[in-house]
């Protein structure tokens, strides 16, 4: 039995044909119905689609197989294309915390030169004082 006869609606699969005669197919029902168990006439019709149509099903899954592998490469592409930026502005960033680190250890080394110095001042106006 072929899938047009069965979206017609005159072969055994009425529950499935009242789901494909509609404009839009609400693949909601579908997952529903296999998920919560809610239409088991439904589920049984569509698991009795699928059996008579393997090899159908199989033929267009081998057709459409290669765009799918395309798409999943072009995603891989992009992710892969964003993670190369992202390691970029991280070693941008990284290098910029570098200089930054480097500038402020030499305002460390300087505060504490000015920090000795002052202390060596008073040490010696301290001394001066008492001559």
């Amino acid at each position: 039995m072929d899938g047009a006869s069965a979206a017609n609606g005159s072969s055994r699969y009425s529950a499935i044909s009242t789901v494909l005669d509609s404009d839009v197919i609400d693949y909601n029902v579908l997952k529903e119905a296999f998920a919560n168990q809610v239409n088991r006439s439904l589920t049984d019709e569509l698991k009795a689609f699928v059996a008579d149509n393997a090899v159908r099903i199989e033929d267009l899954c081998k057709i459409h197989y290669p765009s799918f592998l395309n798409a999943a490469a072009q995603c891989h592409a992009v992710r892969s294309t964003e993670a190369k930026d992202i390691q970029s502005e991280l070693n941008e960033a990284v290098q910029v915390v570098i200089q930054s680190v480097a500038e402020i250890r030499s305002v460390v080394v300087r505060l504490v030169e000015a920090s000795e110095t002052k202390y060596n001042m008073e040490i010696t106006d301290s001394l001066l004082g008492k001559i």
